[in-house]
């Protein structure tokens, strides 16, 4: 059976767990809720709870995204999905923005759920994405590289090679002033995201880095398989 996908909201009181079609949330306030995609759509490949932990989005194999907000009713599925494949989401800070990284890139407003910026296929898969404050967009793939778009619409201020592998996961800080990158090389880089220059890397035990996030006064701690 495939790996069980977790997502949490920003404070930690709301956890979703995706497994097959279906995804199980939880917090401190009510009984657990069980949300499905539908057996049509393919098992789901990502889920992302947004900051406030009362929107969540989940991709499917088929490509298609859906969204629940306050985990009521049926999800709404936002135009534009990607045929290409989703393989990672993620919400702005504010909750204002979606983006949804595979094969191609889109980004939405949540409000009317307008897409903001729809790309064509890259020459590599895109394998992790994050916001950060000002709603700066990073975005790694498969062949290793990251890249930055201003306001996670923007042209791309950077185009770096961050890890010998794929990039496998991305982590802003607080304040959006550093981003730490893991990769499948075990290696975790701290990136000045003004600058748009790696200021740090971080090892530890060997092996392929799975996610990556930083305690509220900013430093940053790597999990590994």
């Amino acid at each position: 059976p495939a790996a069980a996908i977790y997502s949490w909201s920003g404070d930690g009181a709301v956890r979703a767990v995706a497994e097959g079609t279906e995804i199980q949330v939880t917090d401190h306030d009510r009984p657990p809720l069980t949300l499905s995609v539908g057996k049509t759509s393919g098992n789901i490949t990502t889920i992302a709870l947004n900051r406030a932990g009362n929107m969540l989005a989940a991709a499917t194999s088929s490509g298609s995204v859906s969204v629940w907000k306050d985990f009521h009713g049926q999800p709404y599925a936002p135009p534009q999905s990607s045929s290409a494949g989703i393989s990672c989401l993620a919400f702005s800070v504010s909750g204002g923005l979606l983006a949804a990284g595979g094969g191609s890139l889109t980004v939405w407003e949540t409000e009317q759920w307008k897409p903001v910026r729809l790309s064509t296929p890259g020459e590599s898969w895109m394998t992790a994405i994050a916001f950060g404050a000002n709603d700066q967009l990073a975005v790694g793939d498969f062949s290793g590289h990251l890249r930055f778009f201003d306001g996670g619409v923007g042209d791309s201020l950077e185009d770096s090679v961050t890890a010998s592998g794929s990039v496998t996961a991305l982590a802003y800080s607080q304040d959006g002033s550093l981003l730490a990158a893991g990769g499948a090389d075990g290696v975790v880089k701290i990136w000045d995201t003004k600058k748009g220059v790696p200021i740090a890397s971080l090892t530890g035990d060997q092996g392929r880095v799975l996610a990556v996030s930083f305690h509220p006064t900013g430093s940053a701690g790597p999990a590994k398989s």
